[in-house]
């Protein structure tokens, strides 16, 4: 049973988001899952996400750190 969802917002993150998922995936912590929200990024930033992380889902229209629209 994972114990910590780490969540991470995502848009156009290409630059930077591989550094900073590896990172997480690194850590010691023990049993966790990792999850990019991705406001649906122009560039590969999903790519490289979902070689990385448990899970993407993707919210088009919210902004980073903004509310998702589940309806």
């Amino acid at each position: 049973m994972v114990q910590v969802s780490v969540i991470i917002p995502a848009l156009n993150e290409e630059e930077k988001i591989e550094d900073c998922l590896r990172s997480l995936r690194n850590q010691t912590l023990g049993d966790f899952e990792l999850i990019v929200v991705d406001g649906v990024s122009t560039n590969m930033t999903v790519e490289i996400a979902r070689r990385i992380v448990d899970r993407v889902i993707l919210a088009p229209g919210s902004k980073i750190g903004g509310p998702v629209d589940r309806s």
